[in-house]
């Protein structure tokens, strides 16, 4: 499996502002993730976001929101992703040739598992950027890396798949990459 700039989608699962305090490591996945959305956005590659319950879990993070802000944001009830107007988004971005899904987000062993599950069954290719995906509890991410290797998806990091996205040193973006992983 490649992961470029044209077949690739980022999809951020509810990094929002009354989740993220009650993750594990939540500085380091949020940092991380600010990371890949911005390297993502620099190869123009299209940032769907959900967010679950956002009148009690509040919205998506202003960080995350001015790292991608063409990003496309869907507020959602069940906890995979793929409610129909997520399925209308990623077909229409299915039609423009792109069948990779790059996921991060929260949490781990429920809302980003049970879309991972989803998109290998819809047909995506997935990748999880296992440095950008968060828990509460440590157990529950471990495990949930092991089922979502279990069900087909490939685990990299955000580095690995910015660069991976870049491919060489001579791509227009290698410095901004460069710059945004130091």
């Amino acid at each position: 499996m490649r992961i470029t700039k044209e077949n690739a989608i980022v999809l951020v699962v509810d990094i929002q502002e009354r989740l993220l305090p009650a993750m594990a490591h939540k500085e380091d996945v949020l940092k991380n993730s600010v990371i890949l959305l911005k390297g993502a956005v620099a190869h123009g590659v299209p940032v769907i976001a959900t967010e679950q319950y956002p009148k009690g879990l509040g919205s998506t993070l202003a960080e995350v929101k001015e790292a991608a802000p063409d990003m496309w944001i869907h507020a959602k009830g069940q906890f995979s992703c793929l409610e129909p107007e997520v399925n209308a988004k990623l077909d229409e971005l299915i039609a423009s040739g792109r069948d990779t899904v790059v996921i991060i987000g929260m949490e781990a062993h429920v809302c980003v598992l049970l879309t991972i599950r989803d998109l290998i069954e819809k047909g995506f290719k997935v990748v999880m950027a296992a440095d950008c995906v968060a828990s509460r509890k440590d157990f529950d991410k471990e495990m949930a890396f092991e089922r979502a290797k279990f069900e087909g998806a490939v685990l990299s990091t955000y580095e690995a798949i910015l660069f991976e996205m870049t491919e060489t040193s001579k791509d227009a973006n290698f410095k901004t990459i460069s710059n945004l992983v130091k």
